[in-house]
């Protein structure tokens, strides 16, 4: 009899693509804000976080019925239930704009993208962008390639070798 072992390592990168997803489609929503489409918003990102939650619910399935797995069990809820928060988090930043019917983003919040792609690991690709709503916003990440490298935090201690 084989034995039917689930990859949750490749579980746990499909949920992470959700969660990128979100993040790249919230720095658009930012970077192009409308109030008027906010409910396509809205819908848009909420349409990713659902399907997040599949995945999700999928990883917490199979988890329940694998005796053995390749890490600890707890490991694996707590790794699967953060990237979860995240995308739900993302979810709820579009959400509450839509119900507090914000017409206008507070100065600089446009700002914030960089610090949101940066704590998502997100390397911007013009794939990245697929989602925006604006042409000037794509044709700009057309013409961009940014790296990791360059969301790098200045201040960040830099390890000393022991000796």
């Amino acid at each position: 009899m084989a034995k039917n072992r689930n990859d949750y390592f490749s579980l746990a990168e499909t949920q992470v693509s959700y969660c990128v997803r979100a993040a790249v489609l919230l720095e658009c929503i930012f970077r192009d804000y409308s109030a008027a489409e906010s409910s396509l918003h809205r819908e848009n990102i909420h349409a990713i976080e659902h399907e997040a939650d599949g995945v999700h619910h999928d990883i917490l399935t199979r988890l329940s019925t694998e005796f053995i797995t390749p890490i600890d069990q707890e490991d694996i809820l707590r790794l699967v239930q953060i990237i979860d928060d995240v995308t739900d988090s993302l979810d709820e930043v579009v959400l509450e704009s839509y119900m507090f019917h914000v017409d206008v983003l507070p100065e600089g919040a446009d700002r914030l993208s960089p610090t949101r792609c940066m704590s998502c690991g997100i390397s911007k690709s013009p794939q990245s962008f697929a989602h925006c709503s604006s042409r000037s916003t794509r044709s700009k990440a057309r013409r961009t390639r940014f790296t990791p490298k360059q969301y790098t935090h200045s201040s960040a201690p830099t390890p000393t070798p022991k000796g």
